[in-house]
């Protein structure tokens, strides 16, 4: 094996970076702590540090190393000669390229292998508006491999329609001679609607869905492609190790949720930051936006979640928000009269309120019996369409459960639909087979026709499992959503209850929440509306 193969791809750990050299090139430690005392951060400084290796051994030689001195400077040479070369083989395949190249196609084979991939890992299909055409993959793909990754108009991103009615850009006349046709441009109305479909495709090609991190920008005056762009092509790391790398030098500030304590309810209590994480680290900001604008819109998200995703997705979008759920704070608690006298004062000037009612009394998952392995027997139904308020014969502690459900989601109801009538959005959600769809105030309000309801399976949004869910809302944008129904391949037990340290887990707790793909839509399109 050649040496420059031994060079280990730069990280963001110089000294991890040494320690896998010498575990290659086998030179000393006290080679590697004089390294790190020079302070140098990456390769390309070492690269540097040596002019050429006569000052290698003048340098080893300060060491002291005793009798091994002659063979840790060999050593040190061959290092330093090998990460020279693969520094050499990584420019000359940057400059050898021209940019002419970076327009061809891909042969027929790579294109389908990547197709099929990208079916494998996701199984996912988007209709021909939305999947990039060949052209676009081609382009990504080879701007990554030779690193000569570009910036440029989003406009220009060709779909897959666009190529079935075009024709191709290159014709060949004969061996090595073609004629350059015009390139057509794609006529689509400039809107936000548009934009993003094309940011879409670009996200879809496979070979640039291996890069799984979302960066930031460097400085609010510089676009964070174009930062990207210079780091990935000065560089041999992954586009992935790049945005990271931007990421962390901006040193990108976060601000924590907005919770707002309800009067005289539980006020000694205290509150838990979500997901016990520092609130230093929780929603995402973007450079330049205030989220304590008092003009902004206010949103409110009710029964959240620990995680509260789409309170995230609203302050990414310029959103206040108001977050509540009783695992957030002891003090959020719906079934108080207290508590809900508060909320009802808070909502009078919310523009969207969005409930994700808690299922658990009403979920149909409960009539499946189930004997688990040491005999114990699975959690028996709550509720039936017959005793849709709560079963007779319940134990005390269920009925005092089923009876603080019944107050908290009664109220946020009634609020719902306070809200609907004067013009706000609103938006709720559950499974589509839970029981809380029959109920006799839910069957009301649907009457009242201000709601609209919208089906999806929560795996075309990112969800483990394939769980069909309903919005019920009174927004006409979600209503124009296409048909999100699974086309996966699941698990037959993807729901059985499974045992971990000792304890059950319940798929079904762990898809209660939803899913951040979700969450960003719903705020995208309330910031558009």
């Amino acid at each position: 094996m050649a040496s420059f193969h031994l060079v280990p791809r730069a990280g963001a750990d110089f000294r991890a970076t040494l320690v896998s050299l010498q575990l290659n090139f086998e030179f000393a430690d006290e080679i590697l702590e004089a390294l790190v005392k020079a302070k140098l951060k990456n390769l390309e400084e070492f690269r540097y540090f040596f002019e050429s290796e006569a000052e290698i051994g003048v340098w080893v030689q300060r060491l002291n190393l005793g009798d091994v001195q002659g063979v840790q400077t060999a050593r040190l040479r061959r290092t330093w000669a090998a990460v020279k070369v693969f520094f050499q083989h990584a420019d000359a395949g940057r400059t050898k390229v021209g940019e002419s190249d970076l327009d061809d196609l891909l042969d027929d084979t790579s294109l389908r292998d990547m197709k099929q991939q990208f079916w494998r890992r996701y199984r996912t299909r988007f209709p021909p508006e939305l999947y990039p055409s060949d052209a676009t993959l081609s382009r990504v793909t080879r701007e990554l491999n030779k690193r000569l990754l570009c910036v440029f108009s989003v406009w220009k991103v060709k779909s897959l329609q666009f190529q079935l009615v075009t024709t191709s850009k290159k014709r060949r006349l004969g061996d090595g001679l073609f004629t350059e046709e015009t390139e057509q441009e794609e006529s689509v109305p400039r809107d936000w609607e548009n934009y993003l479909d094309r940011v879409d495709q670009v996200a879809g090609a496979p070979q640039a869905n291996q890069e799984h991190t979302l960066g930031a920008d460097s400085t609010i005056f510089v676009q964070e492609r174009a930062v990207w762009v210079a780091k990935f092509r000065e560089s041999t790391k992954t586009l992935g190790q790049v945005v990271r790398e931007v990421f962390n030098l901006r040193d990108a500030r976060w601000i924590a949720i907005q919770k707002r304590r309800m009067a005289s309810v539980c006020a000694s209590s205290s509150s838990k930051d979500v997901a016990t994480k520092e609130p230093s680290a929780l929603i995402g900001t973007c450079a330049g936006l205030s989220f304590e604008d008092p003009e902004s819109p206010l949103m409110a998200d009710i029964f959240s979640g620990p995680n509260a995703p789409l309170t995230k997705a609203f302050l990414f979008c310029g959103w206040r928000c108001l977050t509540l759920d009783i695992q957030l704070d002891s003090s959020h608690d719906l079934a108080h009269p207290l508590g809900q006298q508060s909320l009802r004062e808070q909502l009078k000037e919310a523009d969207f309120v969005s409930a994700a009612f808690d299922c658990s009394t009403k979920s149909r998952a409960r009539e499946v019996p189930r004997v688990f392995d040491d005999g114990r027997r699975g959690p028996g139904p709550l509720r039936s369409t017959r005793q849709l308020e709560g079963l007779d014969g319940l134990s005390p502690a269920d009925q005092r459960r089923v009876k603080r459900d019944n107050n908290a989601c009664g109220f946020m109801l009634q609020v719902m639909q306070e809200v609907a009538e004067r013009g706000a959005g609103a938006m709720r959600e559950n499974p589509v087979n839970s029981l809380r769809w029959l109920l006799q105030q839910e069957v009301a309000a649907f009457r009242t026709g201000l709601w609209a309801d919208t089906h999806y399976d929560a795996c075309c949004w990112g969800g483990a499992r394939c769980k069909r869910q309903r919005l019920r809302h009174n927004i006409p944008e979600i209503s124009s959503w296409p048909p999100l129904q699974c086309h996966h391949v699941h698990a037959s037990d993807e729901w059985q209850p499974y045992l971990l340290n000792g304890r059950y887990v319940y798929p079904t707790k762990e898809e209660a929440e939803c899913t951040g793909c979700a969450a960003h839509a719903d705020a995208l399109l309330r910031g558009a509306a």
